[in-house]
């Protein structure tokens, strides 16, 4: 998987996650009704987010994405206020903006405060498939490298034992506080005996 460059790739990008999630109630439920556009535009957001943070890959073949960046990367910026600002305005609204980042503030406080954040991730392929492959096997060896954590959240219990069997474990769950799910927080821990395979 690369950084994500172009603006095709960035279309690309924001194409999958937007047919993997809009039916996720983890990120539809912040959305104010009315125009079709908005929940392509809060994508765009959390795309200039990860792109902030060095996170923002494509699989080779472009039909994966991934937003995975390590947590010592993530900070605020003038851009980003102002483009969460917009948001707040044209996506959310003021209320569901004001608990979406009440939402926000309560993951950030439950998961640590060093390693790998494993943001949004998503495919147009089935499971298993060379797409998922790929993201799985490098965001794990970059994490291997570092010797670091690999953190996740999900709302959808599907998700949860997807990411079970690929090796996360479960290490906290809350009640989300406007959606009838949960929020489920996934480790997967280093290898320890990892070897660089370019070494």
């Amino acid at each position: 998987m690369d950084l994500i460059k172009s603006a095709s790739d960035r279309d690309r990008a924001l194409d999958i996650l937007e047919k993997a999630f809009l039916a996720s109630p983890g990120m539809t439920w912040m959305i104010k009704p009315g125009r079709s556009d908005r929940f392509r535009m809060l994508l765009r957001h959390c795309y200039e987010e990860a792109k902030a943070y060095r996170g923002h890959y494509l699989t080779k073949d472009r039909s994966g994405v991934v937003f995975f960046y390590n947590l010592k990367n993530k900070r605020g910026s003038l851009r980003l206020f102002f483009r969460q600002l917009t948001t707040t305005l044209f996506v959310t609204g003021v209320r569901r903006g004001i608990q979406a980042s009440e939402v926000r503030r309560m993951v950030d406080k439950i998961r640590p405060k060093s390693g790998w954040c494993a943001w949004l991730l998503a495919s147009d392929e089935k499971p298993g498939n060379g797409a998922t492959n790929e993201i799985r096997r490098e965001i794990f060896e970059l994490a291997d490298q570092t010797s670091e954590p690999i953190y996740v959240e999900t709302t959808r219990k599907r998700m949860r034992l997807v990411y079970e069997r690929i090796g996360f474990k479960e290490y906290h769950k809350v009640k989300h506080p406007y959606e009838e799910t949960y929020i489920w927080f996934l480790k997967r821990d280093p290898f320890t005996g990892y070897k660089s395979k370019r070494s």
